[in-house]
This record gives C-alpha cells, structure tokens and sequence, in this order.
C-alpha cells in the first residue's frame, strides 16, 4: 500500500508538473505571440514615420531650391539692372554731363534752337532759362553773334 501511495503521489506530481509545463508552454506561447505583435506594430509605426518624414524632406528640399531660384532671379535681375544704370551712366551721362559744362557748346545749342524755333514762329518771342553761373558767358557768346 505504502507503493501504491508512493506510486499515486508520483503520478498526480507527474501530472501536476506537465500541465504546469503544458500552462507554462502555453503562456510562454502567448507571450510571445503578443510580443511579435507589438513588434511588428512598432516596426510598422517607425516605417509610415520614417516615410512621412522622406515625404516631408523632400517637399522643404523642392521649397528650398524653389525659393532659391526665385531669389537667384531676382538677384540677376538687379544686378543686371544696376549694370545697365552704370553703363548708361558712363556711356550717356558723363558725355552729356561735360557738354553742357562747356559754355560755348551750351551757347550753340541755345543759338541754333532759338533761330530753329523763331524761324517758323509767327511770334518769335520766347524765354531759354540757364543756370545763372552760366549767364554770363553764354550771353557774351550770344550778343558777340
């Protein structure tokens, strides 16, 4: 009797111990099934951030050259501007500029618009404003003609 104890005390432990294996195995299984879940969540979630932000990179990089451009552009256009207006200066003003410094040129000028003009005027009247630094020796000029 003493062995069928023995014997009935080593199958009920026998069988306690493999259905807490069988529960442990069955835990464990679970466990890791929620944990590749979790996992593969965790992935997707990184995968559409890191996406978004590919997405977001590349939208700033096409605003960025965008307005470079358009600043490049617009740079050029008023250097190009400024280019003009100094080659203009050089060309026209500075010439312009030292004819009418030139008295006698001024007095010419005046003399031939005046006789151009009063030749076919029925009034002949007219007033030419000079510089008053310039009076002097322009209508010297004019009353020696």
């Amino acid at each position: 009797m003493q062995n069928k104890l023995q014997e009935l005390t080593d199958r009920i432990y026998q069988e306690g111990v493999a259905r807490g294996k069988k529960e442990a195995e069955i835990i464990i299984s679970e466990a890791k099934a929620e944990s590749e879940k979790i996992i593969a969540e965790a992935r997707k979630k990184a995968e559409s951030i890191i996406s978004k932000a590919e997405q977001d990179s590349q939208e700033l990089k096409k605003k960025t050259l965008s307005e470079l451009r358009i600043s490049f552009r617009n740079a050029m256009s008023a250097l190009k501007q400024d280019v003009e207006r100094l080659v203009a200066l050089k060309v026209i003003g500075e010439p312009v500029s030292e004819a009418f410094s030139d008295n006698e040129f001024l007095a010419r000028m005046i003399e031939v618009t005046v006789s151009k003009l009063s030749a076919g005027a029925d009034n002949p009247e007219m007033d030419v404003t000079i510089p008053e630094k310039m009076s002097k020796e322009i209508d010297r000029y004019l009353k020696g003609k």
